[in-house]
């Protein structure tokens, strides 16, 4: 998954996408998986974590 700023009029010129790679590498390290993805005017981030412990 790539991360970049898009439109910069809306966003800090600084930023780099930091924030999300490592929110990314963060749920990996905790079995999970992240994923973004942009449909029509929605930013879309879905994170999916294992539940451990959880008796049924």
């Amino acid at each position: 998954m790539r991360f970049y700023t898009e439109v910069t009029s809306r966003t800090n010129a600084e930023a780099s996408g930091l924030g999300l790679y490592l929110s990314k590498k963060l749920v990996e390290k905790m079995d999970g998986k992240m994923e973004a993805e942009i449909e029509k005017d929605w930013f879309i981030l879905q994170i999916h974590l294992p539940v451990h412990g959880m008796q049924t």
